[in-house]
């Protein structure tokens, strides 16, 4: 087993535990929102150029548990910013 295939069984499970407990899995914002809390993270969006994004458009420190995300006109979009700088 791939390191990919781990992280796909880690999101197929995580994706079925937050269908179960009642996230529309056809409302992308609420799925995203809900794997946050669950994994008790923290997502900040901050403008684009800010100096705590250094020179990225996303990062996450795992020291603070807190994922920096530019502003875009869609939660969606700053989160698949944020999927990608991981």
């Amino acid at each position: 087993m791939d390191s990919l295939e781990l992280i796909r069984d880690s999101a197929t499970t995580m994706h079925s535990m937050l269908v179960a407990n009642g996230v529309d899995p056809l409302d992308p914002e609420a799925m995203v929102q809900a794997a946050i809390q669950d994994l008790e993270l923290v997502m900040t969006f901050l403008p684009q150029g800010d100096a705590g994004l250094k020179g990225a458009r996303a990062l996450f420190d795992d020291q603070s548990g807190t994922i920096c995300c530019e502003i875009t006109d869609s939660l969606v979009v700053s989160s698949l910013l944020c999927k990608r700088s991981s």
